[in-house]
């Protein structure tokens, strides 16, 4: 088994947002249509799969996101959907929809996903000088790295050496 391991890369020069990069784990495959794990709240849809948050949104009329793919599978209580289009949401989106199992954005290798806030504290292996914290952001809960108590954007943010 290879060992988890999470860097961040703090998008120096750039006004990005910091980036939570997550090394030796694989991402799996998009839920199976048949798999009752999908939960609903209003029109924003998750499946939790170990550490990994697959989500959308969807107002249930046929749209052309995501090309007008077909998303269908089967809620936890066992009824199906199945839609034609939906909207790709975010992490921070989905913690204001969703109370429970709060999810971060990151990437593995080349993927950007969600994923779980416990599994990524559990492997956090940084100083106490680099945190990752919660906060309201607009309309959005986001999980974001900061550095001695900053965040990227504030005026005393330092780039950790």
């Amino acid at each position: 088994m290879n060992k988890i391991t999470i860097a961040i890369n703090w998008m120096k020069g750039w006004a990005n947002s910091p980036r939570i990069e997550v090394k030796g784990i694989t991402v799996p495959a998009w839920p199976n249509e048949a798999e009752p794990i999908w939960e609903k709240s209003g029109g924003f849809h998750r499946a939790i799969i170990g550490p990994f948050v697959f989500y959308f949104y969807t107002d249930g009329k046929p749209t052309e996101g995501y090309g007008g793919r077909r998303f269908a599978g089967t809620f936890k209580d066992g009824t199906t959907f199945e839609y034609k289009g939906a909207w790709s949401s975010r992490a921070g989106r989905m913690n204001v929809s969703f109370k429970d199992h709060h999810i971060v954005d990151v990437s593995c290798g080349h993927i950007a996903t969600g994923m779980l806030v416990e599994f990524v504290d559990e492997h956090w292996n940084f100083d106490s000088a680099i945190q990752l914290f919660g906060r309201q952001d607009g309309h959005d809960f986001i999980y974001e790295p900061n550095h001695l108590g900053y965040y990227k954007g504030d005026s005393e943010f330092t780039y950790p050496e």
